[in-house]
């Protein structure tokens, strides 16, 4: 099992920005954190989950993720292309995407459906993917309101410059 010993420390990762709710320097004072440990024959997994306080699983509209996997033997895109499938099977009304690959072993993408099947929803992910030998990191927020259309910004339940601002903020993630 993991100890806290297992858990890789920031610098080890590089740099990755805080949640886009957060302001100030203690994340405890504004989100509720989660850390779920995972170990199977595939190797170890760790996901650091942090939600805006008084936020909950069911009721999450931003939620941000630090998630890191041992031994992973897949490519990031093979491993984006999976994520967007299942976005894509989620979604009511056509899924979108876009995409931003900073190197061979990095990319970063937005994910954007405009109704979800599951919980009726509009949601959007942003989401930096990189890989550093058989370790993958994913550091992503995504965010959930009213449904929407795609290519209607008017129907949109967030700002523009605030995506632009996240989309810039998650792009910013670098490994060592």
């Amino acid at each position: 099992m993991l100890s806290a010993q297992d858990v890789p420390e920031r610098d080890s990762l590089g740099s990755f920005p805080a949640p886009s709710w957060q302001s100030s320097a203690d994340v405890d004072a504004q989100s509720e954190k989660d850390v779920l440990f995972l170990e199977s024959e595939n190797g170890r997994q760790v996901v650091y989950e942090l939600l805006p306080k008084g936020q909950t699983d069911e009721t999450w509209r931003k939620r941000h993720w630090v998630f890191v996997a041992e031994d992973v033997g897949r490519g990031i895109l093979p491993i984006r292309n999976n994520f967007l499938n299942r976005v894509e099977a989620d979604c009511a009304v056509g899924a979108h995407w876009a995409d931003w690959d900073k190197t061979g072993r990095e990319t970063v993408f937005v994910s954007f459906c405009g109704k979800r099947k599951s919980d009726g929803l509009g949601y959007l992910g942003v989401i930096w993917m990189g890989k550093k030998n058989r370790t993958l990191f994913r550091v992503s927020e995504e965010w959930r309101g009213a449904p929407y259309t795609f290519g209607q910004e008017e129907t949109y339940f967030w700002d523009r410059r605030d995506l632009t601002d996240l989309v810039a903020s998650i792009g910013s993630v670098a490994l060592n």
